[in-house]
């Protein structure tokens, strides 16, 4: 689902970005775009996210850990739920995130192609998001 080659391993894929932070997430967009995604969002807060989940599926999110005041993981819980894979991406040291997501891929910001391709293609090898 998530792929085959480095090159076109986002071409036509429908990523939810959500990011609180207007710059990084522009960044992030146009990251994607160049690599061929269909961005939903950006979304700055879980609540933004879940409405757009309520009118469209996406192939893969892309989740900040701390949103202003509040940390993503109820998203992510979602996100399972809907069998739909995911990623963090923080600036966070990976002790931050809850021992039930330690199997999530986690990408260091600034987010950089090399980087992104290498972690989906973590998730496309995962049989699934949580380790137990």
């Amino acid at each position: 689902m998530l792929g085959v080659s480095p090159a076109s391993q986002l071409s036509g894929l429908k990523v939810l970005v959500v990011e609180d932070q207007y710059l990084v997430a522009d960044e992030h967009e146009h990251l994607l775009r160049s690599l061929g995604a269909e961005v939903m969002g950006p979304a700055p807060s879980v609540q933004a996210a879940l409405q757009l989940l309520a009118d469209q599926t996406p192939d893969l999110a892309l989740l900040d850990v701390n949103l202003e005041q509040e940390k993503v993981f109820a998203l992510a819980e979602e996100l399972e739920r809907r069998e739909t894979p995911f990623l963090f991406v923080t600036g966070y040291e990976g002790w931050v995130i809850p021992s039930a997501y330690r199997g999530v891929p986690i990408v260091e910001k600034p987010l950089s192609a090399r980087l992104l391709l290498r972690a989906v293609g973590e998730l496309s090898r995962a049989p699934s998001q949580k380790d137990g």
